[in-house]
């Protein structure tokens, strides 16, 4: 117990390969699949007025470069999909 009264618990440090995510569908897996990769998380609108423009630049991105790059695009849950990362 710290002098405070404080109980600190001891530091967990996670990387990124730990985290679950869920998909649209239901289906959950680990971010490992993508080791290796750059991972670009996106937090998107999906009824925004640009959004249609940016899935497209998106998609364009990923095509270019989907050796060596991994998009992630959430949804900012507005209409609870329920996508989720754990």
């Amino acid at each position: 117990m710290a002098a405070n009264g404080v109980i600190r618990s001891p530091v967990v440090q996670a990387n990124v390969y730990d985290f679950k995510i869920r998909n649209i569908k239901g289906y959950t897996f680990k971010l490992e699949r993508y080791e290796g990769k750059v991972i670009l998380i996106v937090n998107t609108a999906s009824y925004g007025k640009d959004s249609a423009k940016v899935v497209g630049q998106m998609n364009d991105m990923q095509a270019k470069f989907s050796d060596e790059l991994a998009i992630l695009a959430f949804p900012c849950n507005q209409f609870d999909h329920g996508v989720s990362i754990t």
